[in-house]
């Protein structure tokens, strides 16, 4: 933020709108006084904190993490003083509007879009039976990797199944120790850094998606899958529900059992794993574009402009 700002200092009258990507930084705070500033915010990252220090045992740990996170006063502060915030759903709107104390008022909700021409149906390629994808790899247990490999192990005690994972976990974290310990190396790949035409193929490929994440402020994996016209089962976390609508299977966080129900259950019915891949792509097409999405941010830039100082005074 500081960089941008001295960058900027003496350019000011160059720009008509700064957009922030989440930073919040101090440095954001200045160029607003000069320039048109709005903000994007995906999701509150006291989300992020509060779980990281749910997950471990040790005081040590928890302040480790509490530490790490201490730049969350700092982006309270200065989103309070934007504006405008635009964020990616109604879900993430009321959790910021809370934790950071931000009148409802002051936010524009303008959901992603989803990148059709990288995100497609091959119908030339047959889906494998008993295959999963999941798009995260992370140790973090926001993203919930760990429930779907305990919903695997559980699935695999009496059935075939397979999990792609696009990605590669840390080595010798949490996800590795966890595959050794349930004994289910046999049954997943890790396939590292993909293109994005291997990304699209390994979509074509799969019987079902899970997006297992304790919490998202949109969820970009369900939307990627839906294009791609894959069914998908994902968890009430966060956002997941505005994107997924009756187009998924929808069950609870931190909940393995309910994963591997819903899992099994598509594995069984062909016919609606086909509606609902179906249902997923039309949504995606309807909802979730970057016109739209492209659209509704020029509004929201022309408001922030007439609103500013520089402006009024002009």
């Amino acid at each position: 933020g500081l960089r941008a700002y001295q960058f900027m200092r003496n350019r000011f009258n160059y720009y008509d709108i700064v957009h922030d990507n989440q930073s919040l930084s101090y440095g954001v705070w200045a160029i607003g006084r000069m320039v048109p500033t709005v903000a994007t915010i995906h999701h509150p990252i006291t989300v992020d904190r509060d779980i990281a220090v749910r997950n471990v045992k040790s005081k040590a740990a928890k302040l480790k993490h509490m530490r790490w996170y201490s730049f969350l006063g700092m982006q309270k502060r200065v989103s309070g003083s934007m504006p405008r915030i635009i964020t990616v759903s109604e879900r993430a709107k009321m959790d910021i509007s809370r934790d950071f104390k931000i009148p409802h008022d002051r936010f524009s909700v303008i959901p992603n879009g989803i990148n059709t021409e990288l995100f497609y149906p091959i119908p030339e390629i047959k889906r494998e039976p008993n295959r999963i994808i999941v798009t995260n790899s992370a140790d973090t247990p926001l993203k919930g990797l760990y429930h779907l490999l305990r919903a695997v192990a559980s699935i695999a005690s009496h059935r075939d199944v397979s999990l792609t994972v696009i990605g590669k976990p840390k080595e010798n974290g949490g996800i590795e120790r966890l595959v050794r310990k349930l004994g289910i190396g046999r049954l997943i790949t890790f396939t590292g850094r993909v293109s994005n035409e291997e990304f699209v193929r390994h979509y074509a490929r799969a019987t079902v998606a899970v997006v297992p994440s304790v919490y998202e402020g949109f969820g970009l994996p369900a939307g990627e899958a839906m294009a791609c016209r894959v069914p998908v089962i994902s968890t009430s976390g966060g956002a997941l529900p505005e994107v997924v609508g009756d187009a998924g299977i929808i069950v609870p966080p931190e909940n393995p059992d309910a994963l591997a129900q819903a899992i099994v259950k598509i594995f069984d019915n062909p016919g609606l794993a086909r509606e609902l891949g179906q249902k997923g792509y039309e949504r995606v097409h309807r909802h979730f574009t970057w016109e739209k999405a492209a659209r509704k941010t020029a509004e929201v830039y022309r408001e922030v402009i007439r609103g500013h100082r520089r402006f009024q005074q002009a």
